[in-house]
């Protein structure tokens, strides 16, 4: 991952990573912002890479599947899908209550 990628995770900056990742006009970096909102629990950076996974360009589809594939993105994405499910559970919780 780049430097500058590095850093805004370091920071914390979710929403530049998120500009980079939608505005930048290379595609490596593009990749690198949203392992880097990964790396942040960010949902839109594990979004952007599992679609990336499909696209027409094989070399792009193969750094996306190299990035998913490491396990501290493996991880950080499982923590996103658990947070993705409390969040399901708990509205469910809610409704139900109303009822």
């Amino acid at each position: 991952m780049a430097s500058s990628i590095d850093d805004l995770v370091s920071m914390g900056d979710v929403e530049s990573l998120y500009e980079i990742m939608a505005e930048h006009d290379d595609w490596m970096t593009q990749l690198d912002a949203p392992e880097g909102l990964v790396k942040l629990r960010d949902k839109r950076g594990l979004e952007f890479l599992l679609s990336a996974k499909h696209s027409d360009d094989e070399e792009i589809r193969e750094v996306a599947k190299e990035i998913l594939s490491s396990p501290e993105i493996e991880r950080k994405a499982d923590d996103i899908r658990a947070d993705d499910e409390e969040r399901r559970v708990k509205k469910i919780w809610i409704a139900r209550q109303r009822l």
